[in-house]
């Protein structure tokens, strides 16, 4: 039959792999007097991604955002004066970053700390302990 063998051939799916680099910091705040995280992402050519796909990369977990008003800057909770997750310069490197909002980090933490009975804030125990609940409260929002 003379028939068009390539009408017989499966289906080609073209798609393009790409490599994103995330670089992560962790930054302390003189002003609100605690470890804020900072991350920014690439693609290999060296373009930042923005909120969008930074969203499709499911680095930030969807449960640590309800209720939030997102624009191409910022994710803002709508009960909140703050946002959750918003766009700046490093505080050192001066490279553009994404980065958690620091101002409700010490309650968050001091909730955890209260909750499992941990009240000695002293030396370098008392540090470790604080620093473990900040990455408890983290690991919340982000998947490290």
């Amino acid at each position: 039959d003379g028939g068009d063998e390539s009408a017989l051939s499966p289906p080609t799916v073209k798609s393009q792999a790409r490599t994103v680099t995330i670089d992560q910091f962790i930054v302390y705040s003189a002003t609100f007097q605690v470890p804020t995280f900072y991350f920014s992402a690439h693609q290999s050519d060296g373009s930042t991604l923005g909120l969008g796909d930074i969203e499709a990369l499911r680095l930030l977990k969807a449960h640590s955002r309800p209720d939030s008003e997102i624009n191409s800057y910022a994710i803002t909770p709508i009960a909140s004066p703050f946002p959750l997750l918003s766009q700046g310069d490093h505080p050192t490197l001066g490279t553009p970053c994404w980065y958690f909002h620091p101002c409700e980090t010490s309650t968050a933490v001091q909730e955890i700390l209260h909750e499992i009975g941990e009240m000695d804030w002293e030396g370098e125990d008392g540090l470790a302990r604080w620093m473990g609940a900040w990455f408890s409260v983290l690991s919340s929002a982000v998947d490290l």
